[in-house]
């Protein structure tokens, strides 16, 4: 599912408005709808706002798809780990740079 239909879900899902959903998220009704016909991607601001706002991850909204600003979304999905966790992450990922070994 594009994040367009991801926006129109949760917007539908919670009886908004575009022009409701648009104040969350710091833009306009229009450009919800340019999000949910597919014709424009929020920007990872309005992601972000959008993601507090209803207690989803970006990559939920995203729906697998990678964002255009992957190091900012890693950061956003991160940000409330605990310390302990985010020791993981960065275990993991220097790890998947070393070929698995």
């Amino acid at each position: 599912m594009s994040i367009g239909e991801n926006i129109r879900r949760l917007r539908q899902s919670h009886g908004m408005s575009q022009e409701e959903f648009g104040a969350l998220a710091g833009v306009s009704g229009k450009a919800v709808s340019t999000w949910e016909n597919n014709i424009k991607v929020p920007r990872m601001a309005a992601v972000e706002k959008i993601s507090v706002s209803f207690g989803v991850s970006v990559a939920e909204l995203y729906g697998g798809e990678l964002p255009a600003d992957v190091d900012f979304a890693l950061l956003s999905e991160t940000r409330e780990l605990t310390d302990e966790q985010k020791k993981s992450v960065i275990n993991y990922v220097r790890f998947l740079k070393s070929g698995g070994r």
